[in-house]
Protein backbone atom coordinates (compact mmCIF):
# COMPACT_ATOMS: atom_id res chain seq x y z
CA UNK A 1 0.00 0.00 0.00
CA UNK A 2 1.60 3.03 -0.66
CA UNK A 3 2.25 5.81 2.03
CA UNK A 4 -0.68 8.34 1.30
CA UNK A 5 0.63 10.45 4.71
CA UNK A 6 4.10 11.06 2.85
CA UNK A 7 2.37 11.88 -0.20
CA UNK A 8 0.11 14.26 1.06
CA UNK A 9 3.32 15.74 2.92
CA UNK A 10 5.30 16.39 -0.36
CA UNK A 11 2.38 18.03 -2.03
CA UNK A 12 2.72 21.76 -2.71
CA UNK A 13 -0.87 22.27 -2.33
CA UNK A 14 -2.35 22.60 0.88
CA UNK A 15 -5.17 20.65 2.21
CA UNK A 16 -7.36 23.78 2.90
CA UNK A 17 -6.71 26.62 1.01
CA UNK A 18 -6.54 29.77 3.75
CA UNK A 19 -5.38 33.44 3.37
CA UNK A 20 -1.48 34.58 3.82
CA UNK A 21 -1.57 34.98 7.50
CA UNK A 22 -0.97 38.64 9.23
CA UNK A 23 -0.67 39.48 13.18
CA UNK A 24 -2.64 42.42 14.08
CA UNK A 25 -3.28 43.81 17.52
CA UNK A 26 -6.22 42.14 18.97
CA UNK A 27 -9.01 44.85 19.11
CA UNK A 28 -10.20 46.02 22.80
CA UNK A 29 -13.31 45.06 23.86
CA UNK A 30 -14.50 46.96 27.06
CA UNK A 31 -16.51 44.56 28.66
CA UNK A 32 -14.09 42.34 28.57
CA UNK A 33 -10.42 42.40 30.24
CA UNK A 34 -7.74 39.11 30.00
CA UNK A 35 -10.21 37.16 27.82
CA UNK A 36 -12.97 37.03 30.75
CA UNK A 37 -15.50 39.15 30.94
CA UNK A 38 -15.44 42.36 32.72
CA UNK A 39 -17.98 42.69 36.01
CA UNK A 40 -18.98 46.55 36.31
CA UNK A 41 -19.39 48.12 39.62
CA UNK A 42 -22.35 47.60 41.78
CA UNK A 43 -23.64 49.79 44.63
CA UNK A 44 -23.13 47.73 48.37
CA UNK A 45 -26.56 46.95 49.88
CA UNK A 46 -27.17 49.81 51.93
CA UNK A 47 -27.00 51.85 48.38
CA UNK A 48 -29.40 49.49 47.18
CA UNK A 49 -31.80 50.03 49.84
CA UNK A 50 -32.25 53.70 49.47
CA UNK A 51 -32.34 53.03 45.22
CA UNK A 52 -35.10 50.31 45.85
CA UNK A 53 -37.30 50.90 48.80
CA UNK A 54 -38.94 53.31 47.12
CA UNK A 55 -39.13 51.07 43.74
CA UNK A 56 -40.83 48.35 46.25
CA UNK A 57 -42.95 50.48 48.22
CA UNK A 58 -44.42 52.13 44.49
CA UNK A 59 -44.76 48.34 43.60
CA UNK A 60 -46.96 46.94 46.19
CA UNK A 61 -48.97 50.06 46.93
CA UNK A 62 -49.84 49.95 43.30
CA UNK A 63 -50.56 45.99 43.50
CA UNK A 64 -52.35 46.96 46.93
CA UNK A 65 -54.47 49.36 44.88
CA UNK A 66 -55.52 47.38 41.58
CA UNK A 67 -56.61 44.52 44.09
CA UNK A 68 -58.58 46.81 46.37
CA UNK A 69 -60.20 47.97 42.92
CA UNK A 70 -60.73 44.15 41.05
CA UNK A 71 -61.94 42.45 44.73
CA UNK A 72 -65.15 45.22 44.09
CA UNK A 73 -65.68 44.00 40.96
CA UNK A 74 -64.80 40.76 40.17
CA UNK A 75 -64.83 37.04 41.92
CA UNK A 76 -60.57 37.65 41.81
CA UNK A 77 -59.24 38.14 45.26
CA UNK A 78 -55.62 37.98 44.20
CA UNK A 79 -54.81 38.65 40.89
CA UNK A 80 -51.67 38.58 39.27
CA UNK A 81 -49.34 41.06 37.35
CA UNK A 82 -46.62 41.43 35.08
CA UNK A 83 -43.34 42.53 37.33
CA UNK A 84 -40.46 43.64 35.30
CA UNK A 85 -36.76 43.24 37.42
CA UNK A 86 -34.27 44.84 35.11
CA UNK A 87 -31.23 43.84 36.36
CA UNK A 88 -27.30 44.29 35.41
CA UNK A 89 -25.54 41.74 33.34
CA UNK A 90 -28.00 38.39 33.67
CA UNK A 91 -28.49 36.01 36.58
CA UNK A 92 -28.43 32.58 35.37
CA UNK A 93 -30.87 31.29 37.81
CA UNK A 94 -33.21 33.74 38.06
CA UNK A 95 -35.80 30.95 37.14
CA UNK A 96 -34.84 28.88 39.78
CA UNK A 97 -35.67 31.28 42.16
CA UNK A 98 -39.00 31.99 40.80
CA UNK A 99 -40.16 28.43 41.02
CA UNK A 100 -39.80 28.67 44.74
CA UNK A 101 -41.82 31.33 45.80
CA UNK A 102 -45.49 30.72 45.64
CA UNK A 103 -47.89 33.59 43.75
CA UNK A 104 -44.21 34.13 41.11
CA UNK A 105 -44.18 32.42 38.06
CA UNK A 106 -41.72 32.92 35.15
CA UNK A 107 -42.74 34.74 31.97
CA UNK A 108 -39.53 35.86 29.96
CA UNK A 109 -36.36 37.73 29.71
CA UNK A 110 -35.47 40.08 27.01
CA UNK A 111 -31.70 41.37 26.53
CA UNK A 112 -32.25 44.82 26.15
CA UNK A 113 -30.07 48.01 24.89
CA UNK A 114 -26.85 48.54 26.86
CA UNK A 115 -28.14 51.52 29.37
CA UNK A 116 -25.42 54.64 30.24
CA UNK A 117 -23.78 54.32 33.29
CA UNK A 118 -24.87 56.21 36.25
CA UNK A 119 -22.75 56.68 39.70
CA UNK A 120 -24.27 52.83 41.10
CA UNK A 121 -23.60 51.15 38.04
CA UNK A 122 -20.24 51.78 35.69
CA UNK A 123 -17.33 50.35 34.15
CA UNK A 124 -13.57 51.00 35.13
CA UNK A 125 -10.62 51.48 33.15
CA UNK A 126 -6.96 49.45 34.00
CA UNK A 127 -6.47 52.71 36.14
CA UNK A 128 -9.42 52.43 38.05
CA UNK A 129 -11.19 55.06 36.42
CA UNK A 130 -14.51 55.40 35.43
CA UNK A 131 -14.94 55.03 31.85
CA UNK A 132 -18.11 55.96 29.56
CA UNK A 133 -19.07 52.80 28.30
CA UNK A 134 -22.62 51.53 29.04
CA UNK A 135 -23.49 48.41 31.07
CA UNK A 136 -25.45 45.47 29.58
CA UNK A 137 -29.05 44.77 31.10
CA UNK A 138 -31.80 42.07 31.34
CA UNK A 139 -35.24 42.44 31.66
CA UNK A 140 -36.94 39.14 33.77
CA UNK A 141 -41.13 39.22 33.46
CA UNK A 142 -43.11 37.27 36.34
CA UNK A 143 -45.97 36.91 36.57
CA UNK A 144 -46.56 37.76 40.64
CA UNK A 145 -49.91 38.39 42.99
CA UNK A 146 -49.28 40.75 46.33
CA UNK A 147 -48.12 38.10 48.33
CA UNK A 148 -45.51 36.99 46.32
CA UNK A 149 -44.26 40.96 45.79
CA UNK A 150 -44.29 40.92 49.72
CA UNK A 151 -42.30 37.63 50.05
CA UNK A 152 -39.82 39.25 47.92
CA UNK A 153 -39.82 42.50 49.83
CA UNK A 154 -39.16 40.89 52.85
CA UNK A 155 -36.13 38.93 51.54
CA UNK A 156 -34.70 42.07 50.27
CA UNK A 157 -34.66 43.65 53.21
CA UNK A 158 -33.10 41.14 54.99
CA UNK A 159 -30.33 41.11 52.15
CA UNK A 160 -29.78 44.89 52.77
CA UNK A 161 -28.82 43.68 56.36
CA UNK A 162 -26.65 40.80 55.70
CA UNK A 163 -25.34 40.77 51.62
CA UNK A 164 -24.56 36.81 52.33
CA UNK A 165 -27.33 35.67 54.07
CA UNK A 166 -28.74 31.98 53.71
CA UNK A 167 -32.09 31.99 52.26
CA UNK A 168 -34.36 29.05 52.10
CA UNK A 169 -33.25 26.35 49.57
CA UNK A 170 -33.67 27.29 45.74
CA UNK A 171 -33.78 31.33 47.14
CA UNK A 172 -30.14 31.42 47.18
CA UNK A 173 -30.14 33.36 43.41
CA UNK A 174 -32.50 36.17 44.67
CA UNK A 175 -29.14 37.73 46.54
CA UNK A 176 -27.52 37.86 42.92
CA UNK A 177 -30.76 39.59 41.44
CA UNK A 178 -30.68 41.76 44.46
CA UNK A 179 -26.95 42.84 43.95
CA UNK A 180 -27.31 44.04 40.48
CA UNK A 181 -31.04 45.11 40.40
CA UNK A 182 -31.48 48.25 38.51
CA UNK A 183 -34.59 48.75 38.48
CA UNK A 184 -38.49 47.06 39.49
CA UNK A 185 -41.37 48.17 38.15
CA UNK A 186 -44.96 46.95 36.62
CA UNK A 187 -45.01 46.08 32.90
CA UNK A 188 -46.41 49.23 30.86
CA UNK A 189 -48.05 50.11 27.91
CA UNK A 190 -45.31 51.39 26.41
CA UNK A 191 -43.36 48.35 27.32
CA UNK A 192 -46.53 46.56 25.00
CA UNK A 193 -45.41 48.40 22.34
CA UNK A 194 -41.96 49.59 22.24
CA UNK A 195 -40.07 47.19 20.52
CA UNK A 196 -43.24 46.08 17.87
CA UNK A 197 -42.93 48.77 15.53
CA UNK A 198 -47.15 49.42 16.00
CA UNK A 199 -46.71 53.14 15.90
CA UNK A 200 -44.37 53.38 12.90
CA UNK A 201 -46.69 50.98 11.17
CA UNK A 202 -50.30 52.58 12.17
CA UNK A 203 -49.14 55.98 11.18
CA UNK A 204 -50.24 56.08 7.38
CA UNK A 205 -53.50 53.51 7.92
CA UNK A 206 -54.70 55.73 10.67
CA UNK A 207 -53.76 59.08 8.81
CA UNK A 208 -56.60 57.66 6.17
CA UNK A 209 -59.08 56.21 9.01
CA UNK A 210 -58.58 58.87 11.55
CA UNK A 211 -61.93 59.34 13.17
CA UNK A 212 -63.80 57.20 11.46
CA UNK A 213 -65.92 53.45 12.47
CA UNK A 214 -63.23 51.72 10.32
CA UNK A 215 -60.46 49.06 12.62
CA UNK A 216 -56.93 48.32 12.12
CA UNK A 217 -55.28 44.41 12.16
CA UNK A 218 -53.65 43.67 15.04
CA UNK A 219 -51.87 41.11 16.86
CA UNK A 220 -52.13 40.37 20.35
CA UNK A 221 -49.47 38.17 22.59
CA UNK A 222 -50.82 37.40 25.61
CA UNK A 223 -48.62 36.54 28.83
CA UNK A 224 -48.42 32.59 28.61
CA UNK A 225 -49.97 31.37 31.03
CA UNK A 226 -49.01 27.46 32.20
CA UNK A 227 -52.58 26.60 33.53
CA UNK A 228 -54.69 26.31 30.75
CA UNK A 229 -57.89 27.47 32.34
CA UNK A 230 -56.16 30.83 33.08
CA UNK A 231 -55.40 31.04 29.50
CA UNK A 232 -59.03 30.60 28.46
CA UNK A 233 -59.59 33.49 31.44
CA UNK A 234 -57.38 35.52 30.14
CA UNK A 235 -58.75 35.27 26.69
CA UNK A 236 -61.96 35.98 27.68
CA UNK A 237 -60.88 39.35 29.42
CA UNK A 238 -59.28 40.53 26.12
CA UNK A 239 -62.09 39.59 24.34
CA UNK A 240 -64.67 41.52 26.78
CA UNK A 241 -62.62 44.34 25.82
CA UNK A 242 -61.94 44.17 22.30
CA UNK A 243 -65.64 42.52 21.98
CA UNK A 244 -66.43 39.29 20.59
CA UNK A 245 -66.58 40.69 16.84
CA UNK A 246 -62.88 41.93 16.77
CA UNK A 247 -61.75 38.83 17.40
CA UNK A 248 -60.77 36.98 14.09
CA UNK A 249 -58.62 34.00 15.25
CA UNK A 250 -56.25 32.65 18.27
CA UNK A 251 -53.84 30.15 19.17
CA UNK A 252 -52.31 28.45 21.99
CA UNK A 253 -48.50 26.70 21.07
CA UNK A 254 -47.39 25.46 24.29
CA UNK A 255 -43.57 24.54 22.87
CA UNK A 256 -42.92 27.73 22.42
CA UNK A 257 -45.29 28.93 24.78
CA UNK A 258 -47.45 31.55 22.95
CA UNK A 259 -50.60 32.64 23.23
CA UNK A 260 -51.50 34.64 20.41
CA UNK A 261 -55.17 36.83 18.86
CA UNK A 262 -55.77 38.20 15.20
CA UNK A 263 -58.38 40.97 15.82
CA UNK A 264 -59.76 44.03 14.03
CA UNK A 265 -58.98 46.70 16.67
CA UNK A 266 -61.22 50.28 16.38
CA UNK A 267 -59.17 52.89 14.76
CA UNK A 268 -59.35 55.18 18.00
CA UNK A 269 -57.51 52.94 19.72
CA UNK A 270 -54.98 52.59 17.25
CA UNK A 271 -55.40 56.88 17.33
CA UNK A 272 -54.22 56.93 20.73
CA UNK A 273 -51.28 54.96 20.03
CA UNK A 274 -50.19 56.51 17.36
CA UNK A 275 -50.87 59.77 19.00
CA UNK A 276 -48.35 58.88 21.90
CA UNK A 277 -50.92 57.91 24.74
CA UNK A 278 -50.91 53.98 24.90
CA UNK A 279 -51.85 54.42 28.79
CA UNK A 280 -55.36 55.52 27.72
CA UNK A 281 -55.95 52.52 25.92
CA UNK A 282 -57.39 49.84 28.05
CA UNK A 283 -56.05 46.82 26.26
CA UNK A 284 -52.56 48.06 26.98
CA UNK A 285 -53.58 48.03 30.16
CA UNK A 286 -54.46 44.96 30.65
CA UNK A 287 -51.56 42.46 32.74
CA UNK A 288 -53.13 39.44 30.40
CA UNK A 289 -51.22 41.24 27.07
CA UNK A 290 -47.59 41.19 26.60
CA UNK A 291 -47.18 42.72 22.98
CA UNK A 292 -49.21 44.34 21.06
CA UNK A 293 -48.53 44.45 17.18
CA UNK A 294 -49.46 45.23 13.60
CA UNK A 295 -50.95 42.61 12.15
CA UNK A 296 -50.97 44.09 8.17
CA UNK A 297 -51.22 40.81 6.19
CA UNK A 298 -47.70 39.35 4.92
CA UNK A 299 -47.73 40.38 0.86
CA UNK A 300 -45.39 39.88 -1.88
CA UNK A 301 -45.88 41.92 -5.49
CA UNK A 302 -44.01 40.03 -8.40
CA UNK A 303 -44.47 42.36 -11.50
CA UNK A 304 -44.94 40.55 -14.79
CA UNK A 305 -41.63 39.79 -16.78
CA UNK A 306 -40.09 39.15 -19.36
CA UNK A 307 -40.87 35.10 -20.29
CA UNK A 308 -37.50 33.72 -20.36
CA UNK A 309 -37.02 30.91 -23.33
CA UNK A 310 -35.46 28.06 -21.65
CA UNK A 311 -34.77 25.44 -24.15
CA UNK A 312 -31.57 24.00 -22.74
CA UNK A 313 -33.75 23.14 -19.43
CA UNK A 314 -32.94 19.62 -17.96
CA UNK A 315 -35.81 17.50 -19.38
CA UNK A 316 -34.90 14.65 -16.90
CA UNK A 317 -38.38 13.96 -14.79
CA UNK A 318 -38.22 13.85 -11.23
CA UNK A 319 -38.38 10.22 -9.21
CA UNK A 320 -39.27 8.89 -5.70
CA UNK A 321 -40.93 11.13 -2.86
CA UNK A 322 -40.37 14.66 -2.25
CA UNK A 323 -37.22 15.56 -0.23
CA UNK A 324 -37.75 19.20 -0.53
CA UNK A 325 -41.13 21.49 0.57
CA UNK A 326 -42.21 25.01 -1.11
CA UNK A 327 -44.66 26.86 1.26
CA UNK A 328 -45.71 29.72 -0.86
CA UNK A 329 -48.27 31.16 -3.44
CA UNK A 330 -50.11 28.49 -5.47
CA UNK A 331 -47.74 28.04 -8.10
CA UNK A 332 -48.24 27.30 -12.31
CA UNK A 333 -48.64 23.47 -12.24
CA UNK A 334 -48.44 23.31 -15.74
CA UNK A 335 -46.09 25.32 -16.61
CA UNK A 336 -43.60 24.17 -19.54
CA UNK A 337 -40.86 24.42 -16.84
CA UNK A 338 -42.85 22.47 -14.00
CA UNK A 339 -45.10 20.19 -15.60
CA UNK A 340 -44.67 17.17 -13.98
CA UNK A 341 -42.74 18.35 -11.20
CA UNK A 342 -44.68 19.34 -8.89
CA UNK A 343 -46.63 17.75 -5.90
CA UNK A 344 -49.27 20.14 -5.07
CA UNK A 345 -51.14 20.18 -1.54
CA UNK A 346 -53.65 22.28 -1.39
CA UNK A 347 -55.96 21.41 1.91
CA UNK A 348 -57.93 24.32 2.05
CA UNK A 349 -58.41 24.67 -1.50
CA UNK A 350 -56.81 28.11 -1.77
CA UNK A 351 -56.36 27.48 -5.83
CA UNK A 352 -60.19 28.14 -6.27
CA UNK A 353 -59.34 32.19 -5.74
CA UNK A 354 -56.65 31.92 -7.89
CA UNK A 355 -56.57 32.91 -11.69
CA UNK A 356 -53.64 31.62 -13.89
CA UNK A 357 -52.48 35.14 -13.94
CA UNK A 358 -51.97 35.20 -10.56
CA UNK A 359 -49.87 32.53 -9.62
CA UNK A 360 -46.56 34.20 -9.90
CA UNK A 361 -44.40 34.10 -6.58
CA UNK A 362 -45.13 30.35 -6.12
CA UNK A 363 -44.33 29.92 -9.60
CA UNK A 364 -40.97 31.49 -9.55
CA UNK A 365 -40.19 30.48 -6.50
CA UNK A 366 -40.65 26.83 -7.75
CA UNK A 367 -38.93 27.34 -10.48
CA UNK A 368 -36.00 28.78 -8.93
CA UNK A 369 -35.74 25.68 -6.55
CA UNK A 370 -36.23 22.74 -9.45
CA UNK A 371 -33.95 24.44 -12.13
CA UNK A 372 -32.10 27.55 -10.63
CA UNK A 373 -31.03 30.24 -12.98
CA UNK A 374 -33.49 30.38 -16.42
CA UNK A 375 -30.51 32.03 -18.00
CA UNK A 376 -27.80 29.42 -16.92
CA UNK A 377 -30.13 26.76 -15.81
CA UNK A 378 -27.97 23.70 -14.47
CA UNK A 379 -29.33 20.10 -13.75
CA UNK A 380 -32.72 20.53 -12.18
CA UNK A 381 -33.45 18.77 -8.40
CA UNK A 382 -33.76 14.52 -8.83
CA UNK A 383 -37.21 14.59 -6.79
CA UNK A 384 -40.19 16.38 -7.04
CA UNK A 385 -41.35 19.98 -5.06
CA UNK A 386 -43.92 19.62 -2.29
CA UNK A 387 -45.97 22.80 -2.91
CA UNK A 388 -48.49 23.29 0.37
CA UNK A 389 -50.02 26.94 -0.58
CA UNK A 390 -49.86 29.49 2.29
CA UNK A 391 -50.81 32.68 0.62
CA UNK A 392 -54.10 33.88 -1.76
CA UNK A 393 -54.56 36.56 -4.51
CA UNK A 394 -54.03 40.18 -2.73
CA UNK A 395 -55.94 43.16 -2.97
CA UNK A 396 -53.52 44.98 -5.81
CA UNK A 397 -52.81 43.73 -8.64
CA UNK A 398 -49.81 41.05 -8.75
CA UNK A 399 -50.13 41.04 -5.24
CA UNK A 400 -50.49 37.98 -3.07
CA UNK A 401 -50.98 37.57 0.95
CA UNK A 402 -51.15 35.42 3.51
CA UNK A 403 -55.06 35.27 4.82
CA UNK A 404 -55.60 38.12 7.16
CA UNK A 405 -58.12 36.38 9.24
CA UNK A 406 -54.89 33.99 10.62
CA UNK A 407 -52.20 34.29 12.54
CA UNK A 408 -49.08 33.21 10.15
CA UNK A 409 -48.37 31.23 13.06
CA UNK A 410 -50.69 29.30 13.34
CA UNK A 411 -51.15 28.65 9.21
CA UNK A 412 -47.13 27.52 8.91
CA UNK A 413 -47.77 25.43 12.36
CA UNK A 414 -50.66 23.64 10.14
CA UNK A 415 -48.84 23.33 6.96
CA UNK A 416 -45.81 21.48 9.02
CA UNK A 417 -48.49 19.45 10.81
CA UNK A 418 -49.85 18.29 7.76
CA UNK A 419 -46.46 17.18 6.19
CA UNK A 420 -45.25 15.25 8.96
CA UNK A 421 -47.97 14.20 11.64
CA UNK A 422 -51.20 12.06 11.51
CA UNK A 423 -51.71 8.71 9.83
CA UNK A 424 -51.23 9.42 6.95
CA UNK A 425 -48.92 12.22 6.80
CA UNK A 426 -48.26 14.28 3.48
CA UNK A 427 -45.01 14.71 2.66
CA UNK A 428 -42.93 12.58 5.54
CA UNK A 429 -39.76 12.41 3.62
CA UNK A 430 -38.90 15.68 4.03
CA UNK A 431 -35.50 17.34 4.37
CA UNK A 432 -35.26 20.92 3.12
CA UNK A 433 -38.34 23.72 3.74
CA UNK A 434 -38.03 26.90 1.96
CA UNK A 435 -40.36 30.05 3.17
CA UNK A 436 -39.03 32.82 1.03
CA UNK A 437 -41.70 35.51 2.80
CA UNK A 438 -40.72 38.18 5.53
CA UNK A 439 -43.29 40.00 7.35
CA UNK A 440 -42.41 43.81 6.86
CA UNK A 441 -44.73 44.93 10.02
CA UNK A 442 -42.24 42.35 12.34
CA UNK A 443 -38.84 43.89 11.83
CA UNK A 444 -36.21 42.10 14.39
CA UNK A 445 -35.06 44.32 16.89
CA UNK A 446 -34.50 42.46 20.14
CA UNK A 447 -36.16 39.43 20.85
CA UNK A 448 -37.14 36.50 18.72
CA UNK A 449 -41.14 37.36 16.70
CA UNK A 450 -43.46 34.29 18.31
CA UNK A 451 -42.82 33.34 14.34
CA UNK A 452 -39.26 32.84 14.64
CA UNK A 453 -39.32 31.11 17.56
CA UNK A 454 -41.86 28.96 15.78
CA UNK A 455 -39.64 27.60 12.93
CA UNK A 456 -36.80 26.99 15.57
CA UNK A 457 -38.97 24.40 17.32
CA UNK A 458 -40.07 22.62 14.06
CA UNK A 459 -37.24 22.85 12.75
CA UNK A 460 -35.63 21.10 15.69
CA UNK A 461 -38.71 18.71 15.85
CA UNK A 462 -38.80 17.52 12.54
CA UNK A 463 -35.57 17.32 11.77
CA UNK A 464 -35.47 19.77 8.72
CA UNK A 465 -33.39 22.65 7.64
CA UNK A 466 -35.80 26.02 7.07
CA UNK A 467 -34.29 28.27 4.54
CA UNK A 468 -36.08 31.73 4.99
CA UNK A 469 -35.81 35.04 3.11
CA UNK A 470 -34.07 37.75 5.24
CA UNK A 471 -37.21 39.77 3.40
CA UNK A 472 -38.48 41.91 0.59
CA UNK A 473 -37.91 45.34 2.04
CA UNK A 474 -39.29 48.72 0.45
CA UNK A 475 -37.48 51.12 -1.52
CA UNK A 476 -36.03 54.16 0.53
CA UNK A 477 -34.84 56.78 -1.98
CA UNK A 478 -33.10 59.45 -0.24
CA UNK A 479 -34.62 63.26 -1.27
CA UNK A 480 -31.74 66.14 -1.76
CA UNK A 481 -32.19 69.44 -3.41
CA UNK A 482 -30.47 70.59 -6.62
CA UNK A 483 -28.04 72.70 -5.21
CA UNK A 484 -26.23 69.49 -2.91
CA UNK A 485 -25.38 67.89 -6.88
CA UNK A 486 -22.51 69.63 -7.34
CA UNK A 487 -21.26 69.53 -3.17
CA UNK A 488 -19.87 66.07 -3.13
CA UNK A 489 -19.20 66.11 0.80
CA UNK A 490 -22.95 67.94 1.29
CA UNK A 491 -24.80 65.23 -0.91
CA UNK A 492 -22.49 62.14 1.11
CA UNK A 493 -23.60 63.75 4.35
CA UNK A 494 -27.39 63.96 3.56
CA UNK A 495 -27.70 60.11 2.05
CA UNK A 496 -25.85 59.25 4.76
CA UNK A 497 -27.68 60.77 7.66
CA UNK A 498 -30.73 59.31 5.34
CA UNK A 499 -29.70 55.95 5.77
CA UNK A 500 -28.85 56.65 9.09
CA UNK A 501 -32.88 57.34 9.77
CA UNK A 502 -34.07 54.94 8.19
CA UNK A 503 -32.36 51.91 9.28
CA UNK A 504 -34.87 50.34 11.55
CA UNK A 505 -36.50 49.43 8.40
CA UNK A 506 -33.34 47.85 6.93
CA UNK A 507 -33.83 44.93 9.74
CA UNK A 508 -34.45 41.25 9.11
CA UNK A 509 -38.14 40.61 8.41
CA UNK A 510 -39.48 37.77 10.44
CA UNK A 511 -39.17 34.83 10.84
CA UNK A 512 -35.66 35.76 9.16
CA UNK A 513 -34.16 35.86 12.94
CA UNK A 514 -34.61 32.56 13.90
CA UNK A 515 -31.69 30.97 14.94
CA UNK A 516 -31.90 27.42 13.50
CA UNK A 517 -33.34 28.47 10.13
CA UNK A 518 -30.61 29.37 7.28
CA UNK A 519 -31.44 32.94 6.11
CA UNK A 520 -30.38 34.18 2.93
CA UNK A 521 -29.97 37.75 1.66
CA UNK A 522 -30.61 38.35 -1.69
CA UNK A 523 -28.82 40.26 -4.60
CA UNK A 524 -29.85 41.83 -7.85
CA UNK A 525 -27.36 39.34 -9.66
CA UNK A 526 -27.96 36.82 -12.72
CA UNK A 527 -27.60 35.68 -15.88
CA UNK A 528 -30.50 37.68 -17.75
CA UNK A 529 -29.37 39.68 -20.65
CA UNK A 530 -32.02 42.14 -20.81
Amino acid sequence: MADTGSQLNQSDRPLLAFRRQTIDNIPLNPTRRYGRPRQPHNPDPRRQGERLTPRFRELQEALIADTTSLGETTETSNPAYIVVFEVIGSVERFMQATRHIEGLEFINNFLTDEVDPDEDFYFEDDEGNIDDHKVPQTLYLVMANLQAVGQIVSLFELWKQDSEIQFERGLTPLRDIFKWLYDVRRWGPKDRIRETGVMDNWLSDVALKRGTQSTVNAEIELVWRSDISERAQAQERVTHILGNDSILSSIELEPIQYHGIRADIPVSLAESIVDGLPEDVELLNSDDVLFLADATPMSVSVEAGYEVSSPSVDDRLPTGVPKVALLDGLPLANHDDLRNRLQVDDPNDISLKYSTNQRRHGTAMASLIIHGDLSQPGEAISSPLYVQPVMEPGNLPNEESVPRDKLFVDIIYSAFLRMFEGELPAAPGIRIVNISLGDRSRQFIKHPSPLARLVDYLSHRYNVLVVISAGNHFEFMPEVSASMLSNTAELSRAVRQYVQEKRRYRRLLSPAESINALTVGATHDDAARF
